[in-house]
């Protein structure tokens, strides 16, 4: 199960990837915690999960616990995506919304609580309001 949660990781990390304007961040889109710039940057939780779940990151030692956050947060950031593409996972075949109800198969059976939502929240976290 730990090896399909890094897995899923990969799809989300690209369009995260792209939502940041790497053009004006002075460290490329990786986080640095110790810069105020990057600590009040709108990007912030992209560029903070970003450097964690990295492709470089040695993902497979980190503990199923970290690897359920981190997978809580991209469920959260994709069902908003969807949501704004107006799909429907339930019956939408595209390889987001597959990906969305594969990731929350897999979440369910790693995490017992329910993955808090908060879309108001997350939009102005993640830049999409």
């Amino acid at each position: 199960m730990k090896n399909r949660m890094i897995e899923l990781l990969s799809y989300p990390r690209q369009m995260l990837h792209d939502d940041i304007d790497l053009v004006s961040c002075l460290h490329a889109g990786f986080y640095d915690k110790q810069d105020r710039g990057c600590r009040e940057c709108e990007n912030e939780a992209q560029c903070r999960w970003l450097s964690a779940n990295d492709k470089f990151v040695a993902l497979e030692r980190k503990p199923v616990r970290d690897l359920a956050q981190s997978l809580a947060f991209v469920l959260d950031y994709m069902n908003l995506r969807i949501g704004r593409w107006g799909h429907d996972p339930n019956v939408c075949k595209c390889s987001s919304c597959c990906w969305f109800c594969e990731a929350s198969d897999v979440f369910g059976k790693v995490s017992p609580i329910q993955r808090p939502c908060n879309p108001v929240v997350l939009e102005s976290m993640v830049g999409l309001a």
